[in-house]
């Protein structure tokens, strides 16, 4: 049974991520598509639009199946504030130029979300101290 779109989730995923998913075949996007249907994956919106803007093609096949969708809140900036001042950041990290990564990293450390990215962007989230897995081993540990 599905959950509600308004029930929690265990992950949320970030750019990165969200274009793998939508690139990917087989029974890996299966499963994922079926994660996103059910709510367990989050996706926050900062993310969803990065996408849009990247990859349209992209944001607007995976849209259809996205159920929970996490919004930018005050908590999340405070974090992401607090991230970048202790990692002395002042520019980007990640493969965009949204600070995607900053704020996934503080939904996924403000509610014990697991972060879904790339094998590619793992090293974007190094010191953030979030749990942060790519989409396949996810998929693979879930099993």
């Amino acid at each position: 049974m599905a959950k509600k779109p308004d029930s929690d989730c265990s992950c949320v995923i970030d750019t990165s991520g969200l274009h793998e998913l939508a690139n990917a075949t087989g029974n890996l996007k299966a499963a994922l598509i079926a994660r996103l249907e059910d709510g367990t994956i989050g996706v926050p919106s900062w993310a969803l639009q990065e996408l849009r803007d990247l990859y349209e093609d992209d944001a607007d096949e995976l849209a259809p199946y996205i159920v929970k969708k996490i919004q930018l809140s005050t908590h999340v900036e405070v974090r992401a504030a607090r991230i970048t001042e202790e990692l002395n950041l002042g520019f980007s990290r990640g493969a965009y130029d949204n600070h995607v990564e900053l704020h996934t990293a503080s939904v996924a450390l403000n509610k014990g979300y697991t972060v879904l990215t790339s094998a590619n962007n793992l090293a974007a989230y190094d010191g953030m101290d979030c749990a942060v897995m790519d989409l396949a081993d996810w998929v693979e540990n879930a099993a």
